[in-house]
């Protein structure tokens, strides 16, 4: 080496500053080599998501933590309550827009895989009913316009929904 590479070495040396720096990248590398397997990491992640809400990136982690152990209930469960979340917010979404229907279709879909879900039963009561209020005020409407078939109609879709509404 001649004196000039060996100034320009020294110049651009290894700073204390730097030495911690990299010293730190070390250790983090070693530990992350050490630690906790993916499907505990992904299983982690999905319950920070599911904590703020996020439910889609809920269910998004726990399948990959289902990837790397399929055979962990906790992590089945969890995915399994995650899927309902998603449609159960749907549903929710959709019946708040006025398309109660669409929202019915999802909470059935809930309810095949989770019978007794209350919230799905609470949101199917509420759709209907609402579903209901429309049809009965498009019944009266039919009426008021001189169109019985339309309103027997309305009113007989009522009573599929509300059986016992008079």
């Amino acid at each position: 080496m001649t004196d000039r590479t060996i100034r320009e070495t020294e110049s651009t040396s290894v700073t204390p500053r730097r030495r911690s720096r990299a010293l730190i990248r070390l250790s983090s590398l070693v530990l992350g080599a050490c630690a906790a397997p993916p499907s505990a990491v992904y299983y982690r992640e999905a319950v920070e998501a599911f904590r703020a809400a996020n439910f889609r990136a809920a269910y998004r982690a726990s399948q990959k933590a289902l990837a790397e152990t399929p055979d962990d209930p906790k992590i089945q469960g969890f995915a399994e309550r995650m899927r309902a979340a998603i449609l159960l917010d749907e549903a929710r979404s959709r019946i708040f827009d006025g398309r109660e229907r669409e929202g019915l279709k999802l909470l059935a879909r809930v309810r095949t895989f989770h019978a007794g879900n209350k919230t799905a039963e609470l949101w199917e009561r509420k759709a209907k009913d609402q579903l209901a209020l429309r049809l009965q005020t498009a019944g009266q409407e039919a009426l008021a316009d001189s169109d019985p078939e339309s309103a027997l109609e309305s009113f007989q879709e009522v009573l599929t929904l509300q059986p016992g509404n008079e």
